[in-house]
């Protein structure tokens, strides 16, 4: 009967320590994925180019803001997190405060640049030319 009571207490206590390694374990596991828990950012960036590319993520929208600068002196394009400056500040440098998406609204999408496989192909395309047959032979 004791023994009994005793291996309860062991298996117990070695399921609680368990349990607390599988909780430190996911713990550990959401922190180490290195997204913050907020999709709030601020950031001090440079007044000086014209047109600035703000993150890589797409902005929400109406929730872009730059302190101490009125809205009508620059322009956002929010999903390609682009700020474009009408009239630029006096300060040589800015605190922006915005929120993101976790995706990016304007990916690019072209796998090849044309210039590099214009080359490449095997044959000559067939050109439409309307109504006209072609003397040379048509399609068929």
């Amino acid at each position: 009967m004791v023994a009994c009571s005793i291996m309860l207490k062991t298996r117990k206590r070695s399921c609680c320590i368990l349990m607390l390694a599988i909780v430190q374990l996911l713990a550990l596991a959401s922190y180490a994925q290195g997204q913050p828990a907020s999709n709030l950012r601020k950031k001090l960036i440079p007044a000086s180019p014209s047109i600035q590319i703000i993150d890589t993520l797409s902005i929400v929208p109406k929730t872009f803001s730059i302190a101490g600068v009125p809205p009508e002196s620059y322009k956002i394009d929010e999903a390609a997190a682009t700020l474009y400056w009408l009239r630029q500040p006096n300060e040589d440098s800015v605190w922006i405060s915005y929120r993101i998406f976790p995706f990016h609204l304007k990916p690019v999408l072209n796998r090849f640049n044309y210039d590099s496989i214009q080359n490449n192909f095997l044959g000559n395309p067939f050109v439409f030319n309307g109504n006209k047959q072609q003397e040379e032979g048509g399609i068929f």
